[in-house]
């Protein structure tokens, strides 16, 4: 038996590696359109490929044959077949789909490529807004938010002012009575501590007054004098200064 499978190895060549498969989307959707295809390596004979979905063979009307390809000198062959369907909820199996090729030359050869395939569930597509939209419902939830915080307050403050004019005289007197005294005894210490501050101030307001009027009054003697001097001449100046301000003897 071993001596047979060798001698069909010298008549034939095949391929250097397994087959290739092409066009495949790594998720699909339900009602989706799946189409791939399963090339072989060069080879004489061509190779027999097939196609299993999740280890069963695929339905005949899910195959595209195509006619292979010659190449190099030797005539080598390059087989390829297609597969399409529709995605259906019953090709996944825990939400995964297996595409497998496998490639064959009688007994001789043997190989084999699977691809996994995700299940991409279906999600709502969030509805684009415009700004203007945007903008128009910002403003109409700020408006709203404004319209319950004044309510919010009017409320608050027509019941404090409700309790306060349902209190009873009496109660009134009572909290004035109260706390007067209290109020009175926290402002005496204030007003005791600041006492010598105010009167040394106004000691020093007064004593600042009394030099300002002094200053003022010199000034104004002053310029008196230089208009006397400018009027009556120099030896008339003399005798009036005299007059004003005579000599001790």
């Amino acid at each position: 038996m071993t001596q047979f499978i060798f001698l069909l190895k010298l008549q034939h060549i095949t391929p250097k590696h397994g087959p290739q498969i092409t066009g495949g989307q790594p998720r699909y959707q339900i009602d989706d359109i799946v189409r791939v295809n399963c090339t072989s390596a060069p080879s004489k004979p061509v190779c027999h490929l097939s196609w299993l979905i999740n280890g069963v063979h695929a339905n005949r009307t899910f195959l595209r044959p195509y006619d292979p390809i010659i190449v190099g000198r030797e005539g080598l062959e390059v087989a390829r077949l297609g597969l399409e369907f529709r995605v259906r909820k019953r090709f996944f199996k825990h939400g995964d789909m297996k595409l497998k090729c496998v490639a064959k030359i009688s007994s001789v050869y043997w190989q084999s490529n699977e691809e996994s395939v995700a299940n991409e569930k279906h999600q709502k597509i969030p509805v684009l807004e415009s700004r203007e939209t945007v903008v128009a419902k910002s403003r109409l939830r700020d408006k709203a938010l404004e319209d319950n915080q004044l309510k919010d307050a009017s409320t608050s403050s027509a019941a404090t002012s409700s309790a306060a004019t349902h209190l009873p005289l009496a109660a009134q007197h009572s909290i004035l009575t109260t706390f007067a005294p209290t109020l009175l005894l926290l402002t005496l210490p204030g007003l005791a501590a600041m006492l010598p501050l105010l009167i040394a101030f106004f000691c020093q307001y007064c004593q600042f007054n009394i030099y300002m009027r002094q200053q003022q009054q010199q000034k104004q003697q002053d310029y008196r004098l230089q208009a006397c001097h400018g009027c009556f001449g120099a030896s008339s100046y003399r005798q009036w200064t005299r007059h004003i301000h005579p000599t001790d003897r």
